[in-house]
């Protein structure tokens, strides 16, 4: 958006995507539109799905997937 700097907005759409152990530098904050997304990370693995809006500080490690049999849509 414009006049909101540092600000970025992202959408995607995956169907068989995973991600290994990375980190952002700067906070994610994201929103799940549809299907479910695994996520590890602090030592756990959680199911995020529909619905759920998430929170990764930066620098914290973590790895992501679609969760089986899905399809991740978020925002």
């Amino acid at each position: 958006p414009t006049g909101v700097r540092g600000l970025e907005l992202g959408h995607a759409i995956y169907e068989a995507q995973a991600f290994p152990a990375h980190f952002h530098p700067e906070y994610v904050i994201g929103a799940v539109v549809r299907g479910a997304e695994a996520l590890d990370i602090r030592g756990a693995r959680h199911i995020v799905g529909a619905g759920s809006v998430l929170l990764i500080h930066p620098g914290e490690v973590h790895a992501n997937s679609v969760a089986r049999g899905q399809t991740l849509e978020y925002k």
